[in-house]
């Protein structure tokens, strides 16, 4: 066996935006409640990186947008994890 193209892909990646979708609103959301805007900016980096096409020939570059993502999630739950509670009336 050997791997094969099928095709070209398609222009725009649909699991990508499918996945960025429930993380831009989470990221609205958190900053909106002023926890961080990290998530929100992480998302739109990560979708900006993935439709804009780069003169490198390696695919590997979207890995660096993929790893801004990482730490913009990473960020957020440490953020979530540091905010006190708010204490009950």
């Amino acid at each position: 066996m050997r791997y094969a193209s099928a095709g070209t892909s398609p222009e725009i990646p649909f699991m990508v935006v499918l996945v960025m979708i429930p993380l831009l609103a989470a990221g609205a959301v958190l900053w909106k409640r002023r926890v961080t805007s990290a998530l929100f900016w992480g998302t739109i980096v990560m979708g900006a990186g993935s439709a804009i096409r780069l003169p490198v020939r390696s695919s590997a570059v979207a890995n660096l947008f993929e790893l801004v993502l990482i730490g913009a999630l990473w960020l957020s739950v440490a953020s979530l994890r540091n905010r006190r509670p708010a204490k009950a009336s």
